[in-house]
């Protein structure tokens, strides 16, 4: 009798650690997305950002969203004002001066935080989200709002406000004093000088951060890894482009260069020409 008790107890702890485990690898997973900004890409229905398992665009203030590509997209909301991100679990924008988050697999709405006029959401990590807000000496200040803890906090004075470029919990910004391109540590709520230069087509990735720069009168791709907080050299570019992009694995930048669209591997150094709605494509799915 003891030993079937034993058995039967034995069991009930194999399934229980089993379901936490399985628990805990979603809830990991759906931590590690991170949130793109969907108001700086040229978005239409026919064109619409994939994010996650949804597409996206926004026309006229509203924000519509689909399943697929070729599905007919419903609103999910309206009168946005500014940003609009998203993680394909989670949707945040501004709309009467106040964060809201749309929650996709209820499809409810939940009203936030009030942060103000001339106010912009551009990320969330963890329990906090980073929104920018022009102070009254018309600076563009970066506030952070914990939302278990109900606290708004300034967190960054002097930045650029067309410069931000997140992932997880790395934050990139230019120094509107300097001008240096820097990274915050969102974990850690550090800062670190990434680049004294001026940088174009900043994007962030899980480990690093790539960008174009002068070095030596040449313009390079360079390759900031957060690891080592060094800066490699990866590939020489022409200085005319005139539009670029980073496409989403790190591996390839695409740049418009006199009319024509080319994608440069950033491991053979390969360049081949490819057509503008490629281009476009890779814009509004990086």
């Amino acid at each position: 009798m003891n030993r079937n008790l034993n058995y039967v107890a034995g069991l009930l702890m194999m399934i229980a650690l089993t379901v936490f485990a399985c628990l805990f690898s979603v809830d990991a997973e759906a931590a590690s997305k991170t949130y793109r900004d969907l108001s700086d890409t040229e978005t239409t229905e026919d064109n619409m950002a994939e994010v996650g398992d949804w597409y996206f665009y926004m026309e006229d203030g509203s924000v519509y969203m689909a399943a697929s590509d070729i599905e007919v997209p419903e609103e999910i909301a309206e009168d946005v004002s500014g940003s609009f991100i998203t993680n394909g679990t989670y949707c945040y924008y501004v709309k009467d001066d106040t964060i809201y988050r749309y929650k996709i697999s209820s499809g409810k709405t939940s009203r936030i935080h009030y942060i103000g006029e001339d106010s912009d959401v551009i990320h969330v990590y963890s329990n906090s989200i980073y929104y920018a807000k022009e102070s009254e000496e018309g600076e563009t200040q970066i506030h952070c709002y914990n939302k278990k803890k109900g606290k708004d906090r300034v967190i960054l004075k002097h930045v650029d406000d067309l410069s931000f470029n997140c992932y997880g919990k790395y934050m990139t910004f230019v120094d509107s004093r300097t001008g240096y391109l820097r990274v915050r540590n969102c974990s850690k709520g550090k800062n670190y000088t990434i680049c004294k230069e001026a940088a174009y087509y900043v994007r962030c990735f899980g480990k690093k951060v790539l960008y174009v720069t002068n070095v030596n009168d040449t313009d390079y791709v360079m390759s900031y890894r957060y690891s080592t907080k060094k800066n490699t050299a990866l590939a020489e570019v022409n200085p005319a482009i005139e539009d670029a992009a980073f496409t989403s694995n790190a591996k390839k930048f695409c740049y418009l260069l006199e009319g024509s669209y080319y994608k440069l591997n950033l491991t053979t150094k390969n360049v081949k020409v490819i057509e503008a709605e490629d281009f476009q494509d890779i814009k509004n799915n990086r």
